[in-house]
């Protein structure tokens, strides 16, 4: 199965490259999640890849919470908080999937899904406005 289950668009940019290529990156490992269910490898590669994307969501996170507090973005805090909450959404997850607790299915893809996308154009999406008045800070390539 090769379809691309979050196919990547220019929407979802954020103008800072690092950012915007770790995104790119977990809509790419969704997809590969969503992909080994649809072969059937539930036990040999679902685990896997959703050990793999906790680990980058973790890493994403410290980079784009590094990048607002460089850049003394006023909205921190709460995307701090999201980002906390998601990420123990997703650690539940992985937890329940390695014990057989819970079935994998259409239903936790769309959720994958859905909070990449709403994550990023609904509060990603803010750091671009802010970024573009006010500069990204040094250290950080920019594509806007």
């Amino acid at each position: 199965m090769n379809e691309v289950y979050v196919p990547w668009s220019p929407l979802y940019e954020i103008g800072v490259s690092r950012i915007d290529e770790q995104h790119r990156g977990l809509a790419a490992l969704i997809s590969e999640f969503h992909a080994a269910l649809g072969a059937g490898k539930a036990r040999e590669q679902v685990f896997p890849v959703l050990n793999r994307l906790v680990r980058y969501v973790e890493e994403h996170f410290r980079d784009e919470e590094a990048l607002m507090e460089a850049g003394h973005y006023p909205e921190l805090l709460r995307q701090r908080r999201e980002h906390e909450k998601l990420t123990l959404e997703i650690f539940a997850l992985a937890e329940r999937s390695q014990r057989g607790d819970a079935e994998i299915t259409e239903e936790v893809m769309e959720f994958l899904k859905s909070w990449l996308v709403d994550h990023i154009l609904h509060q990603d999406k803010k750091l671009e406005g802010f970024f573009r008045d006010r500069g990204v800070p040094a250290g950080w390539a920019k594509g806007l």
